[in-house]
């Protein structure tokens, strides 16, 4: 197995892990512009302006996110049906043969 990878190949955790901390720096930073509208330092029509940014980007992010989950699990349906069809055929491979042999 390859440094960085899991066993079922899924992503490199450092990319998951690098995925996961974009999300949480652009919630962080949403959290602290609305901290400072809230107590004075920030203009609200500028901090609205940068929360609609960084809510845009928030959303790119986890539909990003959802992409990649969505083709993982097809990845995985995919191994699955390929999986049940090769053991259906090893045992049809193994009743034919014992069917033979008697």
């Amino acid at each position: 197995m390859r440094k960085g990878h899991t066993r079922c190949g899924w992503d490199a955790p450092s990319t998951v892990r690098a995925a996961q901390e974009e999300r949480t720096k652009v919630t962080k930073g949403l959290a602290k512009t609305i901290r400072a509208m809230a107590d004075g330092t920030l203009d609200s029509q500028v901090g609205a302006r940068i929360c609609n940014g960084l809510g845009i980007m928030r959303a790119c992010l986890e539909t990003q996110k959802l992409e990649q989950l969505e083709s993982r699990m097809d990845e995985i349906a995919d191994r699955i049906a390929r999986d049940r069809t090769n053991a259906a055929r090893e045992r049809t491979s193994t009743d034919e043969a014992q069917r033979l042999s008697n």
